[in-house]
């Protein structure tokens, strides 16, 4: 009975090896380390990595929302100081204006 010829070829490795039940032993860890990678590999790397840049851009959602809502209430308590400042100003120019009357009326009294 012959072996095939890939079945021969592994015999033969594990016998120069120094194992002759087919165990991986330490003497047959660099055909792992040099064999290359597979399509397979690469395709769990970049669904790792796609993964990741979902969760990155999940991430940055949520921290763009809260960014737009912080800057919205900003954006009105802005908008309700202005309205402030400008009867406040209003108020002042009044006042200014009431004050140069009373003055201009007491230099003619006087």
């Amino acid at each position: 009975m012959t072996l095939p010829l890939p079945c021969l070829i592994i015999v033969i490795i594990c016998t120069a090896c120094g194992d002759l039940n087919g165990k991986p032993t330490d003497k047959l860890i660099w055909l792992e380390a040099n064999l290359p990678s597979t399509k397979q590999d690469e395709k769990e790397k970049e669904e790792e990595r796609l993964q990741r840049v979902r969760e990155d851009v999940k991430l940055l959602r949520e921290e763009l929302d809260r960014e737009v809502k912080a800057n919205s209430n900003l954006q009105k308590e802005i908008i309700k100081g202005k309205k402030r400042r400008d009867q406040l100003c209003s108020m002042m120019s009044m006042i200014r204006s009431e004050t140069e009357a009373v003055l201009e009326r007491y230099e003619k009294l006087t």
